[in-house]
């Protein structure tokens, strides 16, 4: 299993989709694409990293995210995510499509789960 020093959340609801998908201690949360592709950048780490990004509702693409180019597995058809990574390094990034609280509606409609079973019966409530 990942360590959890390896993974690079970016925004509280990442944070906690890391914390859950792991179940052992919390991630370091970089409040943001910018900090979180800065910080796997300056990562001195020559093993496996993971970043943990959700699309940004209302900025557009830092160059520093662009720089993570090569597309190691797309799947924004099926399952709304992206995995990329900086090419000739183990630096990746796991980018979730659109932000977290409608790729979750998503995922969990496409599996089966009726979020209403759960109070949340429109999607305006996880927000």
């Amino acid at each position: 299993m990942i360590e959890i020093t390896r993974v690079f959340p970016e925004c509280d609801a990442d944070t906690l989709f890391v914390e859950l998908l792991l179940q052992k201690g919390k991630p370091s949360h970089y409040h943001g694409i910018t900090n979180t592709t800065k910080a796997i950048l300056k990562s001195k780490r020559t093993d496996f990293i993971i970043g943990v990004v959700d699309t940004d509702k209302f900025k557009r693409d830092n160059a520093d995210i662009k720089s993570f180019s090569e597309v190691v597995t797309n799947r924004l058809n099926d399952e709304n995510l992206l995995v990329i990574k900086l090419p000739n390094t183990n630096k990746h990034i796991i980018r979730l499509h659109p932000a977290f609280e409608r790729w979750i509606w998503e995922v969990a409609k496409k599996c089966g789960v009726n979020p209403g079973e759960f109070g949340f019966n429109d999607l305006d409530k996880i927000y």
